[in-house]
């Protein structure tokens, strides 16, 4: 997957792919946990993303920028740590 959107409130996450979109029963702190390790990061409190996926960090929007152009807003809380991880990830690539 490229990005994972939903929400604490509901049990439904919409999961975007290279193959398509796809809905799941699931809570998004569910998915973060059973992710860990999988090169996902969250950033915002209703999204997760796939480092593999990010072109660029645009520091001064705080916005993610992924290969298919769709754009993130990093929330202010998750800013530090996916600019540390995103950083590493670069590094082991």
């Amino acid at each position: 997957p490229l990005r994972l959107v939903g929400s604490e409130m509901c049990k439904e996450t919409d999961i975007y792919t290279t193959s398509g979109n796809y809905q799941l029963r699931k809570k998004l702190s569910d998915l973060e946990n059973e992710l860990a390790g999988y090169n996902f990061i969250r950033v915002h409190k209703s999204c997760l993303i796939n480092y593999m996926h990010v072109r660029r960090f645009d520091a001064v929007s705080s916005e993610v920028i992924m290969k298919d152009g769709f754009r993130i807003k990093v929330g202010r809380s998750y800013k530090d740590t996916f600019k540390k991880g995103f950083v590493q990830y670069r590094r082991t690539m």
